[in-house]
């Protein structure tokens, strides 16, 4: 859109210019300029368009309109000065950008949902790079780690928190996943290092950012589970090698009458 404001009144304008603002150009020329601006960008728009005209500013500035149908529109704009018809005069070059502010609307709501999602999971949850290392860490892996975000993030490899014998085979994943996602497991246990060097028993669950070279991972604490299955199984091969060495013959019989386990000497 192109447009001339003389004494703060539109004396001319081009098709564009008028039918953004949805008026014909025979309705804009004779109008106030500011009468389309939405009255909360005004006075921004005023301070923008003096510092352009001194050479304060050479970047466009974006506001708000009000439509002749009442909706609400971005513009980005330049001004200039000019003379016209003798006298002075300011040239305006304007583009409606409603769609791409929208679209910057969208995609900052979408990344503000997905980044509460991220620290709010529950999970320790990392993004990783291609290069191995990590680029976003939630206050759950700081938990976990022992260590800041700010030790983390664009800093470290995820290879440091991973004991020395799975590195290699998750390196490994690594590489696959980005040549094929199909091709590596989503879910395996490794050995997680925090920062005072103890070694955790951590379930992994990792997968690829569609359209990216960047993958995801959370990380589940398992350690008091392993620990609990071994103790388990600890107490039942004590508890079976008694039965079995007893001396006496034993039996274990369920409500039922059924005999569920006998040992040699019965």
């Amino acid at each position: 859109g192109i447009y001339v404001v003389q004494d703060g009144t539109f004396r001319n304008v081009n098709h564009s210019a008028a039918a953004n603002a949805g008026y014909t150009k025979d309705e804009l020329v004779g109008m106030k300029s500011d009468s389309v601006v939405h009255p909360e960008d005004r006075d921004n728009v005023k301070k923008n368009a003096r510092a352009m005209l001194s050479g304060e500013r050479t970047s466009p500035h974006e506001f708000r309109i009000i439509t002749k149908d009442g909706d609400i529109r971005w513009i980005m704009e330049t001004v200039s000065s000019i003379y016209y018809k003798g006298r002075p005069a300011i040239l305006g070059n304007s583009m409606d950008i409603t769609d791409n502010k929208r679209t910057e609307e969208r995609l900052k709501e979408s990344e503000d949902l997905y980044r509460t999602i991220f620290e709010t999971t529950g999970e320790a949850t990392i993004i990783v790079e291609e290069d191995t290392t990590i680029s976003l860490v939630n206050s759950q892996f700081e938990k976990m780690s022992g260590y800041a975000k700010r030790d983390w993030e664009g800093k470290k490899s995820w290879t440091e928190f991973v004991v020395k014998s799975d590195r290699e085979l998750m390196m490994k994943y690594h590489r696959m996943r980005r040549d094929d996602p199909a091709l590596a497991p989503r879910n395996y246990e490794f050995g997680f290092i925090d920062s005072y060097g103890k070694v955790r028993d951590v379930l992994l669950t990792v997968d690829m950012i569609p359209g990216t070279k960047k993958s995801v991972a959370s990380f589940m604490d398992i350690t008091e589970r392993k620990r609990s299955a071994e103790r388990l199984q600890e107490s039942e091969n004590l508890y079976r090698t008694i039965f079995e060495t007893t001396g006496t013959a034993t039996i274990i019989v369920e409500e039922d009458t059924t005999v569920c386990l006998v040992n040699t000497e019965f």
